[in-house]
Formats: structure tokens, C-alpha cells, sequence
């Protein structure tokens, strides 16, 4: 068969030939044979099925997963179901692996940084991740964790709960540009007009007569500007406004599932007893939950609602998780929802 395709090289020869080779165990050889049939035909979707399955067998999960995709839809109808359930399994393995060399990534780089205030040629710095001229309570290892994250993990639909300022949202954009490729990034939050309508709002959600707003509240309002209003303000003063879809309201009401959803609105048990049920239902399986504000009190309210959760990484305030989505033991809320980022 290698002599046949020597002498008149065709696309359907070499993967037939490079399916002889795997078959033989000789996987070098087959990946080579994949990668020629390729060259010769960019959509052999056969071809490109053969190679994501060997490469999947590798567990080199990310390099199999544009192959399976490129495949998905085009190969026989008999096929089909086992590549998509194929790009699942793939695509659930490469985001664990991932969310753990974000870990890694994230102790490094702060380490790196401890050594030296120079971190060479092309290296990420701290200007490109973290943005503390926008007010907020936003740490620079927080901001880190996040942009370390969604650089590893390359979600495809972004939500984040709790906007306030700006200051965690201009890093989610920071690393969307970054990757280089159109992502969906929503975030949202409670819009307030007056520090009056944020103190009832608060009020009710926390259930109490009063509550005392932070004196970084005022801002927004002492400049003219709603919250939403101020937050756009301060994203695009970054030039990162393109990257992001400013909303106001009740998180719970967006359509469809995102595979990243950063959480700024999970403050104490009460608030994940609140929140967490519905941030679930539009959390799509084996995507990501970050959330702000974790403590060990937090974290065992959070895995004793979701079910299935799996703690990957904290930094000083920030934790993420990966939800298997097989369920879980909330019950819905008959409270409020909330959006914010108090």
C-alpha cells in the first residue's frame, strides 16, 4: 500500500495506508500517513477522524479536539455519534488538564515574579492582566488565577456575575485578546442610578432593614454615571470594550449555557444558597465556576450544594471548580437572585 501511494499519491491512499499503520501499532508512522492525507486533502473528514481518534488514544486531547470538530457533521452517518461523544470525552479531559496547569502556571509565575521585577522577553506582565486604576476588590493574584485560566482553558461563552466597576472584567478581556479568537463575554450585574436605590436594593436581598454600601459605591453616582454605566466607562478607558457585553438584571434570565462562569456574587452561605442553583443551570457540563470571595466556610457550602464539583486551584480569594454536570443537591431558592458584586 506505501508503494502504491509512492506512485500515485492521493489523499484516500495515505490515510489508508496510515489505518494500516495504527493497526500494526506503529502510531508514528500513522500520525505521519494522517498528516499527508491532510496535506493533500484539508477536508478529508476521514482522515481528520483517523488522527483525532489516534491523537485522543495519545490523550493528546487538545491537539484531537480541531481535528474531531473538523470531522463532526461530515463523516458517514454511522460515525457521527462516536465522534461527537469522542470531542466530549476530549473536551472534558483537556479542561481538567488544563484548570491543573493553571494551577501550576499561577505558582510559577508568582514565584517568577518574587525573583525578579524583570520577566523577560514576551512574558505576560502585570499591565496585561490586572487593571487596579479601576476601583474594586480585585487582587493581582486573583486577577492571575482568572487570566491564567481562560488562557489554559479557551472557553467559548464567558458569563460573569457581578461586574461592579470593571476591575475583574477588564482582565476576562485582557485574556480574551490574548487568545486571539471571538469569544462570547457577557457580564452582569444590579444597575443602580443612586446610592438611595443600591442601600433598598442591598436591603432586600440580604434581608435586613438597612445596609451600609462601601464608600467606592459613590463613585459611579458622584460622576453622573449609573453602575453599568460606569463600569462600560472604565472597561473602555482600558480599550478593552470590544471584548465585552455589558448587561443589567437578574443573571438567571440570560439564554443559553456557558462553559466559564467567574461568580462575584457567592459572599457568604446565604448568598450561595441564593445564587448557586441557578448559576448551575446555565453552567454547561464540565464547564468552569470561579468564584470570588472563597473561604473554607464557603467552599463546603459550595460542594455540598452543586454534587459533582471538582475544587481544582485557589489563589488569595478566588477558587475555581470544574461541575461535572451530573446534578445536583440544590434545591431552587425562593428568594431573589442577585447580581452584584457587594
Amino acid at each position: 500500500m506505501k508503494a502504491a501511494f509512492h506512485e500515485a499519491p492521493t489523499s484516500n491512499l495515505a490515510n489508508d495506508w496510515a489505518v494500516a499503520e495504527s493497526l500494526c501499532g506503529r502510531a508514528a508512522d500513522a500520525e505521519q500517513g494522517f498528516l499527508q492525507a491532510l496535506a493533500l486533502d484539508s477536508d478529508n473528514a476521514e482522515a481528520a477522524m483517523n488522527l483525532g481518534v489516534l491523537l485522543a488514544l495519545q490523550r493528546r486531547f487538545r491537539e484531537a479536539i480541531p481535528l474531531l470538530e473538523r470531522a463532526s457533521g461530515r463523516v458517514e452517518k454511522s460515525e457521527q455519534a462516536t465522534v461527537q461523544e469522542l470531542l466530549k470525552r476530549c473536551r472534558s479531559q483537556a479542561t481538567a488538564v488544563a484548570l491543573r496547569e493553571s494551577n501550576a502556571a499561577f505558582r510559577d509565575f508568582v514565584r517568577q515574579q518574587e525573583r525578579t521585577s524583570s520577566l523577560g522577553a514576551g512574558a505576560d506582565t502585570a499591565t496585561d492582566y490586572w487593571f487596579p486604576q479601576i476601583t474594586g476588590w480585585f487582587s493581582r493574584a486573583d486577577a492571575l488565577h482568572i487570566y491564567t485560566a481562560i488562557k489554559l482553558t479557551r472557553p467559548r461563552r464567558i458569563l460573569e456575575i457581578g461586574t461592579f466597576y470593571g476591575r475583574s472584567t477588564a482582565t476576562i478581556c485582557a485574556a480574551i485578546r490574548s487568545l486571539g479568537k471571538p469569544v462570547d463575554f457577557t457580564t452582569i450585574d444590579l444597575d443602580f442610578r443612586t446610592e438611595e436605590h443600591a442601600r433598598k436594593a442591598f436591603a432586600e436581598i440580604h434581608g435586613r432593614q438597612e445596609v451600609a454600601l462601601p464608600e467606592q459605591f459613590k463613585e459611579a453616582f458622584e460622576l453622573g454615571f449609573s453602575t453599568t454605566e460606569y463600569a462600560e466607562y472604565c472597561v473602555r478607558r482600558q480599550g478593552l470594550a470590544q471584548y465585552v457585553t455589558f448587561e443589567s438584571g437578574d443573571f438567571s434570565n440570560l439564554p443559553g449555557e456557558f462553559d466559564f462562569v467567574f461568580a462575584d456574587v457567592m459572599h457568604d452561605p446565604v448568598e450561595i444558597r441564593t445564587n448557586l442553583p441557578a448559576i448551575l443551570r446555565i453552567l454547561s457540563p464540565d464547564g468552569i465556576l470561579a468564584v470570588h470571595d472563597l473561604n473554607d466556610r464557603n467552599r463546603q457550602a459550595i460542594e455540598s450544594i452543586a454534587g459533582s464539583i471538582e475544587f481544582i486551584s485557589s489563589s488569595e480569594t478566588t477558587g475555581i471548580f470544574r461541575w461535572t454536570g451530573k446534578g445536583s443537591n440544590a434545591s431552587d431558592s425562593n428568594g431573589p437572585l442577585s447580581a452584584t458584586s457587594l
